[in-house]
């Protein structure tokens, strides 16, 4: 939340927008207020809203109104989805051509970079802005055959950093987006196969790209506005993508999210049979080196960690179904949310049925077992105590007979 709590308590305001894109803030406060119009007056409050009817997007910014203290919204920018119009939706059954998926606000982002095996890094690169639209094209019998096509828009200057085109692919489409990459699944009749496909960005930065150049470079001071993200002057980022097919059909995609950001994600799946899986981002990775034998892999890519290429990510191991004997009857979507414990996500597939659990990447790292045993633990302690004093006592003595000899 960009605002934050403005007025000491643990509660950001909200902006609530009407029909006439009127700007409201609720709690009305005088410190909710401030804090609102502080940021109108730089221009740095903007939203976006999708006409479905319209199949258009269109950017907005916050601004001072005509009366005194009123907040409106002012379109900055609008483009038109290419086929997302309700003829598309009723070609397809009235199911919506359009996919959103964006990066939550309030998740943590660990670190800004990726640390290689050679030491060097890679900048993500991370806008929260950043939002992806998927369009399904559908088939029209004669001239257009069925496509998906992929875009992330930057909702604040409205430009498409980056599309990709799956020909001969069909939706239902499923998307999940996280710090810097997106992961989408589809399905291709070309193969007769479900494919997931992963898209990660970089930024094309000349920062040193090596740690000891970072340390002697010192942090930038991010409260200058020339060190922040500029949606307008980023150059592009570098896209580096790859696609695995997948065994299942799936309803809903999320991602892990931790109150730190430190530990591994998990990309969460709830397929269409009504089982929540558990898949390793890992294996969702687009730098996965392509090797005829693991053997050859690079001492670089197997000191970062890599798993070797394999053009299917294989079918849903048991271990990895969270649901367990558990069907989850018509999935719609997935929530994520953090805990104190920086090892564990709760997690909530909601449908017909509601189904909750908890899911650590990493184990419970931070955290004792339940059968942990606590008087062994509470033994040992006593123990080395009183060895300790023990050893002491007869140093002690033994120094003092010695001195008297």
């Amino acid at each position: 939340d960009p605002l934050g709590a403005a007025d000491g308590s643990t509660r950001p305001p909200v902006l609530l927008v009407d029909d006439s894109l009127n700007v409201f803030v609720y709690p009305p406060t005088e410190d909710n207020l401030k804090g609102v119009r502080s940021l109108t007056s730089s221009g740095d409050l903007f939203f976006y809203l999708f006409d479905k009817t319209k199949g258009s997007l269109t950017g907005y910014v916050v601004a001072p109104g005509g009366a005194e203290g009123k907040l409106v919204g002012q379109p900055r920018w609008s483009m038109v989805l290419p086929g997302a119009s309700a003829a598309a939706a009723e070609a397809l059954g009235g199911r919506s051509p359009v996919t959103l998926a964006s990066f939550p606000s309030s998740a943590a982002v660990h670190s800004p970079v990726r640390v290689l095996g050679d030491r060097n890094v890679l900048h993500k690169y991370i806008n929260r802005n950043l939002l992806a639209v998927g369009i399904e094209h559908p088939d029209d019998g004669e001239y257009e055959e069925a496509s998906l096509q992929v875009l992330l828009v930057d909702t604040v200057s409205g430009k498409v950093v980056h599309s990709a085109r799956h020909r001969e692919a069909k939706g239902p489409l499923s998307f999940v987006m996280g710090e810097n990459w997106l992961v989408w699944h589809y399905w291709s009749p070309k193969s007769l196969t479900y494919q997931m496909a992963v898209a990660e960005l970089f930024t094309n930065t000349t920062v040193g790209a090596d740690p000891l150049s970072l340390l002697l470079g010192g942090a930038p001071d991010y409260t200058q506005r020339e060190n922040g993200f500029d949606g307008y002057s980023a150059p592009p980022p570098h896209v580096l993508a790859q696609g695995y097919a997948f065994s299942a059909p799936v309803n809903a995609l999320a991602v892990t999210q931790t109150i730190a950001g430190i530990t591994p994600k998990f990309v969460l799946v709830a397929t269409a049979a009504g089982q929540f899986v558990l898949l390793d981002k890992r294996f969702l990775d687009p730098r996965r080196p392509v090797v005829s034998d693991p053997k050859k892999m690079s001492a670089a890519d197997r000191e970062e960690g890599l798993v070797p290429y394999g053009p299917s990510l294989g079918g849903i191991s048991p271990l990895s179904v969270a649901s367990h004997k558990h069907t989850i009857a018509r999935p719609r979507s997935i929530v994520c949310g953090t805990t104190l414990l920086e090892s564990t996500t709760l997690a909530v597939v909601h449908g017909l049925d509601l189904f909750m659990t908890r899911v650590a990447p990493a184990r419970e790292f931070d955290r004792l077992n339940e059968d942990f045993n606590y008087v062994a633990l509470v033994g040992a302690i006593i123990l080395l105590a009183v060895a300790t004093v023990g050893t002491e006592w007869y140093s002690t003595r033994k120094d003092l007979a010695r001195a008297w000899k």
